[in-house]
């Protein structure tokens, strides 16, 4: 956050002589130094859910990655502050002469944001309630265009009008039309302007432009607030929870393995909660009777059987598809069923990959999404 704030003050002169701001681009260069060392030892979950903390390999993962990108920052804000603490008169030059490269060294510096949050889970959250905040600034903007347009009209068509007072100050059409869109948002927030309405007509229109403005600008502000609001909710929610399992995992004394893959189960399925779940659509029985078939008659034809049964006796099936089936989410590393079960279900792999061992073999087969096993 300290990047974010400080590192655009580069376009101003002489602002990193300032002596709480050379002091604080020691710290931050040094915590940036620190953190790329430690960055080698960051444990990471491989692709079978093993929470990997060999050195090795970690600092291979991190050399593969994210290593480049931030030796490139970390030189670049090393090279920086030597030149900033330059005293002689050719490191002033130098430094006064790099403005245009400070400010592209600006837009590197900002990136130390994204590295912070390089979770999609997390950027996730935040892009969808950017997108609906401008969403909602978009329609604004839109409406104030349309009320700019016709404020331009009516003070070109009034003697005399708006236009004609103001023409001084804003010669050209596309300052006017500036002008016109300035007056049209001040319409919808608290904010003034010099140009005021000079005849009857302007001023009603003033009039009912303020009306609709106060319906209109207060149902975005509490559209926003109501997005902001449920997306406060809902990561206290989230992260009370996700601290309260950390508390019992660690009262407990649970392996760090399981630790890991419980926490992460716990945060996919967080995740998925945002997915409309057939359970929560209200539908009739005809209705629901379809939509279990379309949705499982594809994944039960793999089998023949199933095949010719669906063919041959259609509302049968249907029947299979809504009452005989269930679906069961996995996370990496559990158990369908082991040897000696009972043999009670068929299973249909749906998506990702399970394997399938039996004593004796060398190496587990792999059962693909379309495939099934049974127990």
């Amino acid at each position: 956050m300290y990047d974010v704030l400080v590192a655009p003050l580069v376009v101003f002169p002489d602002v990193h002589h300032h002596p709480f701001v050379r002091y604080m681009s020691w710290m931050t260069a040094s915590y940036w130094t620190i953190d790329f060392a430690v960055s080698f030892l960051v444990g990471y979950l491989d692709r079978d859910c093993n929470l990997v903390m060999a050195p090795r390999q970690t600092a291979a993962k991190y050399a593969s990655r994210w290593m480049l990108f931030d030796l490139l920052l970390l030189l670049g804000d090393w090279a920086f502050l030597v030149l900033h603490e330059a005293t002689d008169a050719r490191g002033h030059a130098i430094a006064g002469d790099l403005a245009t490269w400070k400010v592209t060294w600006l837009c590197l510096r900002l990136t130390h944001l994204v590295r912070v949050l390089r979770v999609l889970s997390i950027l996730r959250e935040y892009i969808t309630l950017t997108f609906g905040i401008a969403s909602q600034l978009c329609g604004i903007l839109c409406i104030n265009h349309l009320i700019a347009c016709a404020w331009y009209q009516l003070g070109k068509v009034g003697v005399p009008g708006w236009v004609e007072v103001y023409r001084a100050d804003a010669s050209t059409p596309a300052a006017l039309y500036w002008m016109a869109l300035h007056w049209s948002l001040t319409q919808f927030t608290p904010a003034t302007m010099h140009v005021q309405p000079q005849n009857l007509p302007e001023r009603v229109f003033a009039v009912f432009v303020l009306i609709f403005a106060l319906v209109a600008f207060s149902s975005v502000i509490s559209s926003i607030s109501q997005l902001i609001t449920q997306m406060r909710n809902l990561q206290k929610t989230e992260l009370m929870q996700l601290a309260q399992l950390d508390g019992y995992l660690q009262t407990s004394k649970i392996s760090l393995d399981l630790s890991v893959r419980i926490r992460r189960h716990c945060e996919r399925s967080t995740t998925k909660k945002s997915q409309v779940q057939l359970r929560d659509i209200q539908l009739s029985v005809p209705l629901e009777i379809e939509l279990h078939f379309e949705l499982h008659q594809p994944v039960l034809s793999k089998h023949p059987f199933f095949l010719v049964f669906a063919a041959t006796n259609r509302a049968m099936m249907q029947r299979v598809c809504g009452e005989a089936l269930k679906t069961t989410n996995l996370s990496a590393k559990d158990s369908v069923f082991a040897k000696a079960d009972t043999a009670l279900s068929m299973y249909f792999v749906v998506s990702g990959i399970t394997a399938y061992s039996w004593p004796g073999e060398p190496l587990p087969e792999s059962v693909h999404p379309g495939t099934l096993s049974c127990c």
